[in-house]
């Protein structure tokens, strides 16, 4: 339940913008369903539409409180400004770095009048030719943005 908890604020982060603790002391390994409406599309769903808060409550059986509770902290007490060194002969123990790599790509918006490989300023299939293509931007970590 303590990694429902965690998931439950990364999913419904338009609701829980504080933590989620779990305070339930149940145990063991859980399997169910629920479906709510995200906080931006609550009004439009109208009586259809139902917060995070009634479907943890109705379809689980389990209550989000707002309310205080301890969390693990980090205390820093101090700080060196200078590491400790590293122990003898730890870079012939360690390998090298690989090399950095890297690809470049250059996104430039084309002219209206642009012509398409067909000569046309419509696309064809597999084509970004034309006005205003969409971008298409893959971050390192598997995301990607649309513009």
């Amino acid at each position: 339940m303590a990694d429902f908890a965690d998931d439950l604020h990364n999913w419904a982060g338009g609701y829980l913008t504080s933590p989620v603790v779990d305070q339930t002391n149940l145990k063991g390994a859980y399997d169910f369903d629920f479906k709510w409406t995200g906080k931006g599309d609550l009004a439009k769903a109208g009586a259809d539409g139902i917060s995070i808060f009634d479907c943890v409550d109705k379809q689980l059986g389990l209550k989000l409180e707002a309310k205080t509770a301890p969390l693990p902290v980090v205390f820093v007490d101090a700080v060196n400004e200078k590491p400790t060194p590293n122990a003898p002969g730890l870079d012939k123990a360690l390998p090298p770095p690989p090399p950095a790599e890297f690809e470049v790509a250059i996104l430039k918006p084309s002219s209206p009048d642009t012509k398409g490989i067909n000569g046309s300023n419509q696309r064809q299939r597999g084509q970004t030719a034309g006005r205003n293509p969409p971008v298409f931007i893959t971050y390192g970590w598997g995301k990607s943005a649309t513009r």
